[in-house]
């Protein structure tokens, strides 16, 4: 056992928290209950003069309910972009595709020319990496170059993966078939820009979430810890162990996972106008609760969480906007992390936290304080700093030689 540098900080981290919880949790209440309009929380105006990024192709995993239907509806009715719907289901991927083009091309709320919605052949199952592969190859023969992946579909249940009896079905399909079908699509070179688009450059955009601040190792005595740098601790995530694995601490690592992923994928492409960002889309009413009580889905859920359109903010926002993009040359710039909620502390700039002076003169970035990213006053989408390990580095490289490993890549 090695003392793991992630925790070093566990305890002035769990202080900060006790006021953030307390007006995370007022402030959300208060929007919730007392200025609901419409069945929408108040949103407090994101910042003028954002440049839009109007990309015309996109792939959205998850694409046929929740926020990953929200996120292509919008791209493709409000921006004009063609989005595949790369989806399990090649009956509810079609529902989807129907109601999403079944729009007003004309209507005056759109900002350029009207998209579509498509769907291949070859549906995406992530639970399986043989279908990864074929779909990947399905998007070669249909397309040469995507502008932005993103990778939205998830889930919060444990099991073994059907198509990897060996494998846990959440880390599978949360995180690790992601990460075969980004690469695939990176080796197939449809998401490294042509140089006609190279300014703007691709995106990939992973969804993460809070709970990414609460991965941590196996044991937890003596203030002795299993580096989350350690092959080992990804192993055990990733391999099904319904005895030794709780489902908490695997949805928790793959949320981490996403995010050590998009700063891997920017240090690996540092030169090739490719830009990876993590979003936490929030706490959002969506399918992923479905097998939660009936009661507390609509007398909780639904009164307290943010509505899938709100959800699909930070993430609509990752793709078209051209100001979000990595300082691959920084320390701390190579993570681009988006959340929904507006941050109290961030009129201190980040200064608050050490490592953060970089990104004092962003008004749209604040530090690291987990439970303003899980209920607050919605904002939009706010440019924060994720919980990190301070070895990331070596952690990220790691969970990458795992990762390429366990998909055989």
């Amino acid at each position: 056992m090695t003392s793991d540098p992630y925790f070093s900080m566990a305890r002035g981290f769990g202080v900060c928290n006790v006021l953030t919880a307390l007006y995370s949790c007022v402030a959300h209440v208060w929007l919730a209950f007392v200025s609901r309009k419409g069945g929408e929380k108040v949103p407090i105006p994101v910042q003028p003069g954002e440049e839009m990024m109007r990309k015309k192709f996109a792939i959205v995993t998850g694409a046929n309910t929740g926020i990953g239907f929200e996120v292509s509806r919008r791209l493709v009715q409000e921006y004009g972009w063609d989005v595949v719907l790369a989806c399990r289901s090649k009956d509810k991927a079609l529902t989807a595709r129907d109601k999403i083009n079944d729009f007003d091309k004309s209507c005056n709320n759109r900002k350029t020319a009207a998209g579509k919605a498509i769907v291949l052949e070859q549906v995406l199952d992530l639970s399986d990496f043989n279908s990864i592969r074929r779909f990947a190859d399905a998007v070669e023969t249909e397309y040469d170059n995507i502008d932005v992946l993103i990778n939205n579909a998830g889930r919060n249940s444990s099991g073994k993966s059907p198509g990897n009896p060996n494998l846990d079905l959440m880390f599978q399909s949360n995180y690790l078939g992601h990460f075969l079908l980004t690469n695939l699509l990176l080796k197939k070179k449809l998401l490294l820009p042509p140089s006609s688009v190279a300014k703007n450059g691709n995106k990939i955009i992973n969804l993460s979430s809070v709970m990414h601040h609460f991965s941590k190792g196996d044991s937890m005595k003596g203030g002795d810890f299993e580096s989350i740098s350690s092959p080992a601790y990804w192993k055990r995530r990733a391999y099904y162990n319904d005895s030794k694995n709780a489902p908490s601490n695997v949805y928790a690592a793959s949320k981490l996972a996403a995010i050590l992923h998009s700063f891997e994928l920017n240090r690996r492409y540092a030169d090739a106008h490719l830009t990876a960002i993590a979003v936490n889309p929030g706490a959002v009413n969506s399918d992923i609760w479905r097998g939660f009580p009936k009661w507390m889905r609509e007398y909780v859920f639904e009164k307290i969480y943010l509505t899938t359109k709100q959800g699909s903010e930070p993430i609509v926002a990752a793709a078209v906007r051209n100001d979000l993009v990595a300082n691959k040359n920084s320390e701390t710039g190579a993570v681009v992390y988006i959340q929904p909620y507006a941050n109290p502390f961030s009129i201190f700039g980040g200064r608050l936290f050490p490592n953060s002076d970089e990104v004092s003169s962003s008004p749209q970035r604040g530090p690291m304080l987990p439970f303003t990213e899980m209920l607050g006053p919605f904002v939009g989408h706010l440019r924060t700093i994720p919980r990190l390990p301070s070895n990331k580095d070596v952690a990220a490289e790691t969970l990458w030689r795992v990762s390429s490993e366990l998909t055989e890549l």
